[in-house]
């Protein structure tokens, strides 16, 4: 008679094997046993949950060239609490999209927080979407991808980023001194030569407290090109004014800062951006005092 060998059984028959086993027993109750999931499960999950649970989004203005020797095509973001709009397009609804596990890949951590990249597709168009993950907020740069020879935009790219979470409206506080959040920036090349070559970086914001009127710094160090590691120039906004939970600056359409702090606690800030032929967004993590 043929042996089954213990360690190349399939789940499902050493599940069959195990209840059968506790059938035998004597009439005992059958142990239910918990498979564990992938971290791939696990993080779509909390992922999706945030989503949900989002009452802010930002988003930087969609950007695209339509063909060889045409200029940057720029479709401003109008954003209401919850939902952006650019063109005639919905481009993101916060608590109305979530991830399915089967599309992401984990890569690690940047800054301490969880690197994801995302692929789906639709009818006409793909998605690459680089996102990170906090626990009450996420942040993502996202190129389109036009896949229907069918269009007369087949072949090209449009690209924008956002930030998503949860916001009490309110700014952070202290009787005086500073406090801090690092995490990481993602974003994408807009110039027509690199179009939608992805860059990475530490981010950090720091706000001084004590004052009538806080002010926010955001900085931007360490930025590299994310498939060559060629480096990038650092980016800097300085008193950056603090109001309802949040701040932004806008010099010129492509050069421009928006953020809001999230969680019940101020605990996290996330935020888009555009400078320096680069359009993203980035997220970050209250540092211990």
């Amino acid at each position: 008679m043929k042996k089954t060998v213990p360690g190349s059984m399939s789940i499902a028959a050493a599940l069959a094997m195990l209840l059968a086993t506790a059938a035998c027993g004597g009439g005992g109750q059958v142990e239910m046993i918990e498979m564990p999931r992938a971290p791939e499960e696990v993080v779509a999950e909390a992922y999706n949950l945030t989503a949900e649970n989002a009452n802010v989004i930002l988003a930087t203005d969609t950007l695209g060239y339509l063909g060889p020797g045409d200029g940057l095509v720029r479709l401003p973001a109008d954003c209401l609490d919850d939902i952006c709009i650019a063109g005639q397009a919905v481009i993101y609804s916060a608590s109305r999209r979530g991830v399915d596990a089967a599309d992401i890949e984990l890569l690690g951590e940047r800054g301490g927080v969880q690197v994801i990249v995302q692929r789906t597709g639709a009818e006409d168009i793909d998605y690459r979407t680089i996102s990170g993950w906090l626990e009450h907020s996420f942040f993502a740069t996202r190129t389109n991808l036009w896949s229907n020879p069918e269009l007369p935009v087949w072949g090209t790219k449009s690209l924008y980023a956002y930030a998503v979470g949860s916001s009490t409206g309110e700014n952070p506080g202290l009787a005086d001194g500073s406090a801090r959040w690092e995490g990481a920036m993602f974003g994408q090349d807009t110039t027509a030569s690199s179009f939608a070559r992805v860059v990475e970086g530490d981010a950090a914001v720091t706000v001084e407290f004590g004052a009538a009127n806080p002010k926010a710094d955001v900085a931007f160090t360490n930025i590299v090109e994310h498939e060559t590691g060629a480096p990038r120039n650092d980016m800097t906004w300085r008193g950056l004014a603090l109001k309802e939970g949040g701040f932004s600056m806008s010099a010129a359409p492509d050069d421009t800062i928006a953020g809001r702090f999230f969680g019940p606690n101020q605990e996290e800030v996330g935020g888009i951006f555009e400078r320096d032929g680069i359009s993203g967004a980035f997220g970050a993590v209250r540092a211990p005092e």
